[in-house]
């Protein structure tokens, strides 16, 4: 599954990191990366919701890569606004605080 190694690159996570946020051994999730076994469902899901990803993007069925459910609502998002969730959940509470005290001060200033 080239997509599933394309998507751990890009956020600079090692193999061993992702097995074991999404409870799999570094072996496992090898092997998935390499095409040599394929996830169960509930597997493709745990991934899909880790990269913050669809099933059907990490299965080839879509090129958008945007789709989150929420609890209400199932939205879209940018590739930059992917980008930046991802960020922002890697980051420590204090941090997080920072981030949305400086998104606050550029959307006051770009509503003048």
């Amino acid at each position: 599954m080239t997509k599933i190694k394309e998507l751990r690159k890009e956020e600079g996570k090692t193999q061993r990191e992702v097995a074991a946020a999404i409870g799999v051994s570094a072996q496992v999730f090898r092997n998935y990366e390499i095409g040599r076994n394929q996830p169960s469902i509930e597997m493709l899901i745990k991934i899909a919701d880790y990269f913050l990803v669809s099933v059907d993007y990490l299965i080839g069925r879509s090129d958008d890569l945007g789709i989150i459910s929420f609890r209400a609502e199932e939205e879209t998002l940018t590739e930059g606004e992917r980008k930046i969730l991802h960020r922002y959940r890697k980051l420590d509470e204090s941090r997080k605080e920072s981030l949305i005290e400086y998104a606050d001060f550029l959307s006051e200033k770009t509503d003048k």
